[in-house]
């Protein structure tokens, strides 16, 4: 089994997004901080096992973003989806840069809240026995 949820939760919470963005690994609708990355770790499936080990991993992360209007740091006013975009442009570029990961899937959610956007990314990959990264095809 590879948990890397968390150290992608760090890698995350690292980047300089030019927004204060709050990086969580579980969803909390009460909490109003925005913007707001929620990582979660929905798959670790075991794809090559020997008797003593498991020697790869197919692994699946689910990415949301949460945004609503913010300052950016000249103090200009960006929109909620424009926000959006930028973080998510953002992640995708670190997400492979670290972990060469697939993104499999983006998806907004207009029904979230009128003056909240949310934005669904899924990313995925191969993990060995090493720790080692790579894209699936």
């Amino acid at each position: 089994m590879n948990l890397i949820a968390g150290e992608i939760k760090t890698l995350l919470e690292n980047h300089d997004y030019g927004y204060p963005v709050s990086v969580v690994r579980s969803f909390n609708a009460s909490t109003k901080v925005f913007p707001r990355i929620v990582v979660r770790q929905i798959n670790d499936m075991t794809s090559i096992r020997d008797a003593n080990k498991e020697l790869v991993s197919l692994l699946s992360f689910q990415i949301e973003i949460y945004t609503q209007d913010a300052v950016d740091a000249t103090g200009k006013v960006v929109g909620r989806v424009d926000v959006s975009d930028d973080i998510a442009q953002q992640i995708d570029t670190v997400m492979y840069k670290q972990y060469k990961m697939n993104r499999d899937s983006v998806a907004d959610d207009e029904s979230y809240a009128t003056d909240t956007a949310r934005r669904i990314m899924r990313y995925s990959c191969a993990i060995d026995q090493f720790g080692y990264t790579y894209r699936i095809v």
